[in-house]
């Protein structure tokens, strides 16, 4: 597998973009993401929006949610392929 791949992630509350890039797989790229304040339940948050998301919801994100890893690491994985891939049916 060759390095680095780019892939583009959106914050499912404030709609910012940003590029992420994948050094080794897609495991340690969503711990990577985990560690810098990034979360996932289903869809990304961006740890701006992790930091207030008590304000919006009554609970910290982490008393809400459980860590999904490998749930993550699959979304990034998917998104990397929809992106890069040519998924048409012709």
């Amino acid at each position: 597998m060759r390095y680095p791949k780019g892939v583009v992630i959106q914050c499912s509350n404030c709609g910012k973009h940003e590029t992420v890039w994948m050094t080794s797989s897609w495991s340690n790229l969503a711990k990577e993401l985990y560690k810098k304040g990034y979360r996932y339940n289903g869809v990304i948050y961006f740890p701006e929006c992790v930091k207030t998301w008590k304000e919006r919801n009554g609970q910290e994100f982490d008393e809400q949610y459980r860590y999904m890893c490998k749930e993550f690491a699959e979304h990034l994985k998917c998104m990397y392929k929809w992106q890069h891939e040519d998924c048409s049916d012709e």
